[in-house]
C-alpha cells in the first residue's frame, strides 16, 4: 500500500520555477523592446523635424527671403514655406521683396504615429484628439509659427521644441538665432542643465 505525500517533489517545484522564468524573460523582453523602439522612433521624428529646419534655412539662404516653420502644438504636424503671403504671415519680412524664377518651397510634413510637439512653455491644446495622425487635414487657425529664417541664415530668436511620445523620453530640437543651428538632445531644465 502506498502513504500519501504532503508536498510536491524537488522535481514539480523546479519546472514550476523555470517556467515562471521563462515567462518573466519573455515579459521583461517585450517591455524593454517597447522602451526602446519608442526611444528610436522618438530620436527618428526628432531626426526629420531637424531636416525640415535645414531644409527651410537653405531655402531661405537660396531664394533670400525668410522661411518659416510652423508646427500645430500636440500633434504630429508641421509645415515649411515662405514667411510672405500666401504662405506665411510676413510677419519676419525683410523688406527684401525678391522677384525669382523659381517657385516657392512649401510642403506639410507629419511626424511618425504617437509623436506629438511641445513647445518651450509647454503649449498643447487641450483635445489633442481632433489631430489624430490618420487626419491630415488641419484648421489654418492651429498653426503655430516656431522658427523663422532669415535670409542671411540666421533666425530670428532662439527657439526650442520638444517631441513626445508616451512611454519614451522625450527630446528637444534647438535653433540658435545667431547661427541658425540646429541640435537635438534631451530637454533642458529649469536651471539649463540636462
Amino acid at each position: 500500500m502506498r502513504r500519501k505525500r504532503a508536498g510536491f517533489t524537488l522535481m514539480e517545484i523546479t519546472l514550476v520555477l523555470a517556467l515562471m522564468v521563462i515567462l518573466f524573460g519573455i515579459a521583461a523582453s517585450t517591455m524593454l523592446t517597447e522602451a526602446v523602439y519608442g526611444e528610436v522612433k522618438t530620436r527618428a521624428a526628432a531626426d526629420a523635424l531637424r531636416e525640415g529646419l535645414v531644409t527651410t534655412r537653405t531655402h531661405a539662404i537660396d531664394e533670400g527671403r525668410p522661411y518659416s516653420v510652423w508646427v500645430v502644438p500636440g500633434t504630429n504636424h508641421f509645415r515649411i514655406g515662405p514667411d510672405d503671403s500666401p504662405f506665411g504671415d510676413g510677419a519676419s519680412n525683410s523688406g527684401n521683396n525678391v522677384s525669382n524664377s523659381t517657385p516657392p518651397f512649401a510642403k506639410e510634413f507629419t511626424l511618425p504615429g504617437g509623436i506629438r510637439f511641445n513647445l518651450e512653455n509647454g503649449d498643447a491644446p487641450a483635445n489633442t484628439d481632433s489631430q489624430s495622425p490618420e487626419n491630415d487635414s488641419v484648421d489654418p487657425s492651429q498653426w503655430s509659427k516656431q522658427v523663422t529664417f532669415l535670409a542671411d541664415g540666421t533666425a530670428v530668436d532662439t527657439k526650442s521644441i520638444t517631441l513626445h511620445m508616451e512611454g519614451s523620453r522625450p527630446l528637444m530640437v534647438k535653433v540658435r538665432a545667431l547661427t541658425g543651428g540646429v541640435t537635438v538632445g534631451p530637454p533642458e531644465s529649469e536651471n539649463g542643465q540636462p
